[in-house]
């Protein structure tokens, strides 16, 4: 299955949304007993960024990241995940961020609604990986839906 989804990020200083296309299954894997299932896809994301505070006070991300996701049973999942991502700028929201490529990383959970339909919440990270400093990385905890197809 692949889908469509809309997520929406929150922080003290900024707010995230983003429209994502989440690929047709590249692997998927049938855990021993009742450990459930893993599945990895690709989350394709198109984001943009707004800050309350500081300047700029905008910027745009585009985002390539694969994530596993675990079902411990058919309904319930917990999900990680770690990829690119490139940014419109390496200032936002009075910081600089040194760079515009960026490593987005992802840990969340969710429910399957109707079996076509996700809602989930994710810890979500944004980094160069200290390829250059500073980098003070940007963090936002994201509301999920996605439409499976």
């Amino acid at each position: 299955m692949q889908g469509l989804g809309l997520q929406l990020g929150f922080n003290s200083d900024y707010r995230k949304a983003m429209l994502a296309y989440e690929t047709p299954g590249l692997w998927r894997g049938k855990l021993p007993g009742d450990w459930g299932r893993l599945n990895l896809s690709v989350e394709l994301g198109l984001s943009y960024w707004k800050s309350w505070r500081g300047d700029p006070d905008s910027m745009w991300q585009v985002s390539a990241i694969p994530i596993l996701r675990w079902w411990p049973r058919e309904t319930i999942y917990l999900e990680a995940g770690v990829g690119p991502t490139v940014l419109s700028r390496s200032e936002f929201a009075g910081r600089e961020l040194s760079t515009r490529f960026q490593f987005g990383s992802y840990v969340g959970g969710g429910i399957l609604i109707h079996g076509t339909q996700r809602l989930g919440i994710r810890y979500s990270h944004y980094s160069n990986a200290d390829i250059k400093t500073p980098n003070p990385g940007l963090d936002v905890v994201q509301l999920a839906y996605m439409y499976m197809f």
